[in-house]
């Protein structure tokens, strides 16, 4: 079997880990005092599946393009406060694997992994004096999906008269 899917994602407010690797480093900021973090808002990405069924079970690979828009900010290791907030949109792509089984022939319980990387873009900081940072990211997504099958107009069988 094969096909193709489309989708996008929202992802959540949390910022991932800190880096600090001071002057000239990935951020430019200052060792020890400041550090600068970033997060992904949402993923879009559309590709192929190619799978194998067989009686109610299917296995697939997937894989295409995906674009994030990514968020960075500079933060000031002390207070905690956070200043010089930039963003771009990054292209990249995605691989992955999945299952469904079709628990009765209208309920389908699905498992999908993806893995996302994305390219390096520059983060330019809007009225900020040379800040002006690169920003790659990876992701990884797993998620279980439960699907309906709906056929309001069900086939009846063919009667064929020679």
């Amino acid at each position: 079997m094969f096909g193709v899917e489309g989708g996008w994602n929202g992802v959540g407010d949390g910022w991932g880990s800190r880096l600090a690797n001071g002057f000239a480093g990935p951020c430019g900021f200052v060792a020890g005092v400041q550090s600068c973090q970033a997060r992904i808002r949402d993923i879009g990405y559309i590709g192929g599946r190619l799978g194998f069924a067989w009686n109610r079970w299917m296995v697939y690979g997937q894989g295409g393009y995906a674009r994030a828009h990514i968020e960075s900010q500079g933060l000031t290791n002390a207070t905690g406060a956070a200043f010089s907030p930039a963003s771009a949109d990054h292209n990249g792509w995605y691989a992955g694997a999945g299952f469904d089984y079709a628990v009765l022939d209208y309920l389908i319980l699905g498992v999908d992994y993806k893995h996302y990387e994305f390219d390096a873009a520059q983060h330019n900081c809007a009225g900020c004096f040379g800040d002006n940072r690169n920003v790659s990211a990876k992701a990884d997504s797993l998620m279980g999906r439960v699907s309906f099958k709906f056929n309001p107009w069900p086939t009846a069988p063919v009667v064929a008269k020679y």
